[in-house]
């Protein structure tokens, strides 16, 4: 998904989640409270897919934020929320709202990432949460290796610079 600054209805800018509903003046009067609260707010990324609604460019979604996330979602104890987003957790407010929506353990990217390194990034994470030995970017282990706690796998992923998008801008 795309994460960063969204705009609220007076032009300032808020951090949030990109969805894949297209802006209409239908929908802002359906959606007209949850804007006025930011808990939803007007983003702009590039969409490549030409099937989409608008075809390629950039048009305007609504994307959420902590706010939204805290007042509309809910979280069973212990669990985990990896969002692979730019931005997803460069400000305490979205994580906040996975937070208090109940999450234990939030996970997300402080700046912008590319597609090569964020999937490098959540199959190790993920193989290493799950002990499910198929990762593709380690030789495979022996003997396989059993799951692990987030912080030994996100200690290991800082070792190995899975933590990082070292690719250029652009």
């Amino acid at each position: 998904g795309h994460g960063g600054p969204g705009m609220n209805i007076i032009g300032d800018s808020v951090l949030a989640l990109w969805t894949t509903t297209v802006v209409s003046p239908a929908l802002d009067a359906a959606y007209a409270g949850m804007l006025f609260h930011e808990e939803l707010v007007y983003m702009r990324m590039y969409d490549a897919q030409p099937g989409a609604p608008g075809g390629c460019g950039y048009p305007w979604h609504y994307a959420f934020t902590g706010q939204f996330v805290a007042q509309y979602m809910y979280f069973v104890p212990n669990s985990f929320v990896y969002i692979c987003a730019c931005e997803s957790d460069s400000v305490a407010s979205l994580r906040n709202g996975f937070k208090l929506a109940g999450a234990s353990t939030f996970a997300g990217w402080s700046k912008v990432v590319h597609v090569a390194p964020a999937l490098k990034a959540h199959e190790f994470m993920f193989d290493r949460l799950l002990g499910s030995n198929a990762s593709t970017l380690t030789p495979i282990e022996h003997p396989k290796q059993r799951p692990f706690d987030i912080d030994l796998v996100w200690q290991d992923m800082k070792n190995r610079g899975f933590d990082t998008d070292i690719l250029p801008p652009g």
